[in-house]
């Protein structure tokens, strides 16, 4: 049987070895760089020992969790990016920008395929059936405050969604403000065209806000150019969107 010699930095005391505990003979005399974690029954005999050494174990794993030395499992905080209306929203980057009109920015973050708003305490999560295709900032209904539009899965089709603060009593909410029938024709992608308007900014009035671009699968009755897809603008129309007629070239 292997011959060793054990101590905490280097080998020094001797101590045998089965060779059915499939142990790798170290010379004599050589550095110990590693920590056993799941000991043999050597040195520690008794029962007693052998769970005093795994509770020893189990505090260092919580005390080098909590000073950041060791990874259990949890995704670290992100820094936010400043967001502005018209930018796109990826996956897993989170977007730092006012939602709500005040000096305070709100973070945005599109995560397995959800949405969350965060502002201090108060956290809105979309619901569980709809699935963020694709998202972009803008402010298409006109009233001075950002919102959030996204294409939407669920099991029926593709849905439009609009999503922001909406004034509910003193304090107000993050909700769904918009959320379509299912889109025909199918939209595969949007972006938002950001409208600049004359001094004095956004009114509130409709038709006044950002534009809504969505580039549309086309059916097959209308593919006479050859085209799979269109690209169709909208606006906002006081209760939704509406169709632009396309640019005469």
């Amino acid at each position: 049987m292997p011959v060793g010699i054990f101590r905490c930095g280097r080998l020094q005391k001797p101590w045998a070895v089965s060779s059915e505990q499939n142990v790798l003979d170290v010379p004599t005399g050589t550095p110990a760089r590693f920590l056993l974690l799941d000991p043999s029954p050597w040195p520690f005999r008794s029962a007693s020992r052998r769970i005093a050494y795994r509770h020893w174990l189990l505090v260092a794993a919580i005390v080098l969790a909590f000073s950041g030395l060791l990874p259990v499992g949890c995704s670290h905080e992100q820094t936010a990016v400043p967001g502005a209306r018209g930018q796109a929203l990826s996956p897993g980057v989170v977007v730092s920008i006012s939602l709500d009109g005040d000096e305070t920015s709100e973070t945005v973050l599109i995560e397995n395929r959800g949405l969350t708003i965060a502002d201090g305490s108060d956290v809105y999560h979309s619901r569980d059936k709809w699935h963020v295709a694709a998202a972009c900032l803008g402010d298409t209904d006109g009233n001075g405050l950002v919102e959030v539009l996204a294409l939407l899965d669920a099991p029926d089709g593709r849905h439009l969604g609009l999503f922001g603060y909406a004034a509910d009593g003193e304090e107000g909410r993050y909700r769904e403000l918009l959320v379509t029938s299912v889109l025909a024709p199918h939209p595969v992608a949007l972006r938002v065209e950001v409208v600049n308007h004359a001094a004095g900014g956004l009114d509130g009035n409709p038709g006044n806000g950002d534009l809504l671009i969505l580039t549309e699968e086309v059916a097959a009755a209308f593919e006479g150019d050859g085209a799979d897809s269109k690209v169709t603008t909208y606006r906002w129309n006081g209760f939704g969107f509406t169709a632009l007629p396309p640019a005469v070239e």
